[in-house]
């Protein structure tokens, strides 16, 4: 359940201070040829992460969700170049855990489905 709000600056700050190998994970992909709204819907409805952002700004795009049990924020970060089809994925979290979790998740999400 998110926060009813997140401010930008406060996104910022936490996905910067959260630089551990056991806070922060990121992860490449590549063939992600969708619409760039078409690809946000399928990492939310994969997720149940919120957008922070309406729109994509930069190839880049922000999400975030609280752990229901015990309230901790995720911080997503979704950089992709919708020409080539090539990003990648930063997650960042303090619950170990959920952060396995959400990135196996999100793996899913940009896997290319298959015919």
């Amino acid at each position: 359940r998110p926060p009813k709000l997140l401010r930008s600056a406060d996104f910022e700050k936490a996905v910067a201070r959260m630089t551990g190998v056991h806070q922060k994970t990121t992860f490449s992909f590549e063939n992600m040829k969708l619409d760039g709204q078409e690809f946000i819907h399928r990492i939310v409805k994969q997720s149940s992460l919120v957008p922070l952002d309406s729109v994509w700004k930069n190839n880049q795009f922000r999400l975030f969700a609280q752990l229901p049990a015990s309230n901790d924020l995720v911080y997503v970060v979704v950089k992709w170049d919708s020409n080539t089809g090539k990003g990648n994925i930063s997650v960042c979290c303090d619950v170990v855990t959920a952060l396995s979790n959400i990135l196996d998740g999100l793996k899913q999400a940009v896997t290319p489905t298959k015919a």
